[in-house]
């Protein structure tokens, strides 16, 4: 290399030497931009030579001092301390800010954290109050889960209750308490008594189970309680029926449990629960009857049980509908 030279050359900001500026080994110093240039020596393209940077003490420093530190080209930056180290991976399509913790341990600002997640760690130095930032008052407090909303944007907070718990790294849901489905049985289903038991029978190729107006007839399902039950409050049975004719007066419901765990060659049904349920002023619109039972003969999570439905046409008094009445479906519910 012949009569290499560095010529410093004063430029306004983002202006780089053309290639007639310089020959082959020459270096150009842009002052404006404190930048180096050079030609290369194959291509004959001018090119940045470098990238100086400033420092002080701890902290790196853009060259114009107004950022701590800049990535460009989508750059990895790796922090380590000792043998731990944390990688940042910036990409190149989204623009993301990131204010890393102080010297006392708290997260100061985090902007744009959708798709990712934050760990804080759990000090009392780095509990999240209202006055971090995006985090509300109504999200503060005791019992509450944070994450992030995109929609709100926002880190907002799940509450947890009596149903709810974290212990360590682990989430528990206890029992939900509201209305549950346990069981649903259809006219099919039947398992009739020997005797007075009710008609398996069809209305528009729907089947139905006729229960006599004079009458008492009885219709029998077997189910099992799930084990997601909770049958502190007992058992809520909904029976969907109509009249085969009468478009008023009542019909006098009951129900009756038995927990399969005795000889099952004879019967053992718990006391009966009874309702009364008014026919609909239109023969073929459903009525739903609803029957809360506290007398369930023990039944317990996992327990095989029948159930027995049956119309109490005797009761002069409560059943007062003439004609039969039709059973579309019995619905087992425990109570909310």
């Amino acid at each position: 290399m012949a009569n290499p030279r560095i010529i410093p050359k004063k430029s306004v900001v983002s202006k780089v030497p053309l290639t007639t500026d310089l020959v082959s080994g020459e270096v150009a110093v842009n002052y404006a931009d404190q930048q180096w240039y050079g030609k290369h020596p194959s291509t004959g393209a001018v090119v940045e030579i470098g990238a100086p940077y400033l420092h002080s003490h701890d902290q790196l420093l853009s060259l114009d001092k107004a950022n701590e530190l800049e990535l460009t080209n989508a750059g990895n930056l790796v922090l380590s301390v000792g043998a731990n180290a944390t990688t940042f991976t910036p990409t190149s399509t989204t623009n993301r800010t990131l204010t890393l913790p102080d010297k006392n341990g708290t997260l100061a600002t985090l902007d744009d954290i959708s798709g990712g997640s934050v760990s804080i760690e759990a000090s009392a130095a780095d509990a999240l109050t209202a006055t971090d930032g995006a985090i509300s008052a109504a999200d503060a407090g005791a019992d509450k889960l944070l994450f992030w909303d995109d929609s709100a944007g926002k880190l907002t907070h799940l509450e947890l209750g009596s149903n709810l718990s974290i212990s360590g790294t682990t989430l528990s849901v206890g029992t939900v308490a509201s209305a549950r489905t346990l069981a649903r049985f259809t006219p099919r289903e039947n398992q009739p008594p020997a005797t007075a038991f009710a008609t398996l029978d069809t209305r528009n190729s729907i089947a139905v189970l006729d229960f006599d107006a004079a009458t008492d007839e009885a219709a029998i399902f077997s189910g099992v309680i799930p084990d997601y039950a909770d049958l502190s409050s007992g058992l809520k049975i909904r029976l969907a029926w109509m009249a085969t004719s009468a478009t008023s007066g009542n019909v006098r419901w009951g129900v009756q449990l038995e927990r399969c765990t005795t000889d099952l060659d004879a019967d053992s049904f718990d006391a009966a629960t009874l309702v009364t349920s008014s026919a609909n002023g239109t023969s073929g619109i459903v009525t739903l009857a609803e029957i809360t039972a506290t007398n369930i003969d023990s039944l317990a999570v996992g327990d095989t049980f029948r159930i027995k439905v049956f119309r109490d046409a005797d009761d002069a008094t409560n059943d007062t509908m003439t004609g039969d009445a039709e059973l579309i479906a019995a619905e087992i519910q425990q109570v909310a």
